[in-house]
């Protein structure tokens, strides 16, 4: 009787141990090292050299991959954090929380989309930005550092240090609240320009080099009338006491 009991006992210790084995392995898939190919298994995915649940990381988590964010946050880039995703009017401006602005961004897996997210400011100064970048005032308490742009017809005819190539498209561009827009360059990812006098946006439907997106159609830059066509006239868009940018009108 004695020996029956004693394996009644090593039986129970057995099963006790395994079941404590099994619920150790679950817990230990998350946090798991990625494979040498990066893969985890089924509902995880790797994030730097780990594994973590799918639809686990909150806003403001640091992410690798949209999968891994909260339903309802995207996985953004520089930096790549969960965020919220914002809509496309509202690209460049408003449509976020306090002290935040919609900053467009290429989409992870398809460079050829812009995504929306909601990002903290980036500015309150140019100083706070990278050379050659000045700090646009995109709503009362947010701002973002983008290049700066200069145009002039210097050469008799338009010309802007964007550095716009044929692979990759480059155009000068006024951004920012309305009284604080300032001149920027912008990088082309959508397809073809828009051409004069075609509805545009600056970043979803931008115009052909030249020209500017006023009052959301393509206009056609001027730094006198003789750059316009008749009877157009070049019309100043003021800043101030200054002229923030000029544009062929009607």
């Amino acid at each position: 009787m004695r020996k029956r009991a004693i394996l009644q006992l090593l039986f129970g210790c057995v099963l006790f141990a395994c079941a404590g084995c099994s619920l150790f392995l679950d817990w230990e898939r998350e946090g798991l090292p990625c494979d040498d190919r990066r893969r985890c298994e089924d509902g995880f995915s790797c994030r730097v050299e780990t594994c973590v649940s799918d639809h686990s990381l909150r806003l403001g988590e640091t992410c690798s991959q949209p999968v891994q964010c909260e339903t309802g946050l995207v996985c953004g880039s520089a930096p790549s954090t969960c965020r919220e995703e914002c809509d496309d009017e509202n690209l460049f401006k408003g449509g976020c929380g306090e002290g935040q602005y919609c900053r467009p961004e290429v989409e992870r897996y398809d460079d050829s989309v812009w995504l929306g997210t909601c990002i903290d400011s980036e500015c309150g100064r140019d100083t706070d930005c990278g050379y050659d970048r000045i700090c646009v005032p995109i709503t009362a308490a947010a701002g973002s550092c983008l290049l700066s742009c200069e145009y002039n017809f210097g050469t008799g005819h338009y010309t802007d240090n964007c550095g716009s190539q044929p692979n990759a498209l480059k155009y000068c561009q006024p951004i920012g609240k309305v009284g604080g827009q300032k001149l920027v360059c912008l990088e082309n990812i959508t397809g073809p320009p828009v051409q004069e006098s075609l509805a545009c946006s600056p970043v979803t439907l931008p115009c052909d080099k030249g020209l500017v997106c006023h009052d959301g159609v393509c206009r056609r830059y001027c730094g006198d009338d003789i750059h316009c066509s008749s009877p157009q006239f070049c019309q100043a868009v003021p800043d101030g006491s200054s002229v923030l940018y000029s544009y062929c009108s009607n």
